[in-house]
């Protein structure tokens, strides 16, 4: 018996099952309007949560150590745009370096902290603001909001 998946090609002896094309499982995870329900500890959940894992990072030293050592590393890095050996375009690498570095009305810094928040919540968010001069679009700043104003 033959099988085509596009240009895949399966030859199957003679006597076995066809496989089967369908997905059987799932990922288990459970979600209501919007609302993941994952946690074992059902004080780490939703608004409390976030509050719980907030409070946790601002009063327990060995977290605030851990968070350190993993944000300190990225926050000291030198930041750029690499132009790919030459490859990329001078004028694009040079409009990414100013439109991330220099035109933000928040600092690239201000930026990696609250990035980096992602860290003790698992999620960060950002709205993209724009501005436009000179013919160009720029992003003014990417507005950090904060984890405990997301509702779902």
């Amino acid at each position: 018996m033959e099988l085509k998946i596009g240009r895949l090609e399966l030859r199957l002896a003679a006597g076995k099952k066809q496989p089967t094309v369908q997905e059987l499982g799932s990922t288990g995870t459970v979600n209501y309007s919007g609302f993941l329900y994952e946690e074992y500890n059902q004080e780490l959940i939703g608004r409390k949560g976030i509050e719980m894992w907030d409070k946790m990072r601002k009063s327990d030293g060995m977290i605030r150590a851990i968070l350190l050592a993993l944000e300190l590393p990225i926050r000291s890095a030198e930041w750029y745009v690499d132009d790919n050996g030459g490859k990329a375009p001078k004028e694009a690498v040079e409009f990414l370096n100013r439109a991330l570095f220099d035109e933000m009305s928040i600092t690239w810094s201000e930026f990696l902290k609250h990035a980096l928040l992602m860290f003790p919540f698992g999620f960060s968010v950002f709205e993209k603001v724009y501005k436009y001069e000179a013919g160009y679009y720029f992003w003014k700043k990417l507005a950090p909001r904060l984890p405990k104003t997301v509702y779902k």
